[in-house]
């Protein structure tokens, strides 16, 4: 199932919910890899890590398929944590990410 629900991820100890901005976008692009390499070491703390965008499907999907290129900079590729895409921005609302304004 594409939702995340209570139980999803068992007993895990760390929960993190990391949003980006846009995808596509300098920063983003150099630090969610970032992750990525950390993998190995966020599983040894019992970590759980996903990442949180109000960018469209159809850009995440792009944004984390190698080669494609937009705004001249390139995607990350692929990413080994999954990506809650929260158009309405209600997740992100509540949880303190971003205002609501």
């Amino acid at each position: 199932s594409p939702l995340i629900k209570k139980g999803d991820y068992g007993n895990k100890t760390v929960f993190a919910l990391i949003s980006f901005p846009a995808a596509f976008t300098p920063i983003c692009g150099s630090e969610i890899p970032y992750y990525d390499r950390l993998k190995i070491q966020l599983e040894q703390l019992d970590a759980t890590i996903n990442f949180i965008s109000t960018d469209t499907v159809e850009t995440l999907i792009k944004y984390t398929t190698p080669g494609k290129i937009e705004n001249n900079l390139p995607s990350i590729g692929n990413l080994n944590y999954p990506i809650i895409c929260d158009r309405d921005r209600e997740i992100i609302v509540h949880a303190g990410l971003i205002d609501e304004n």
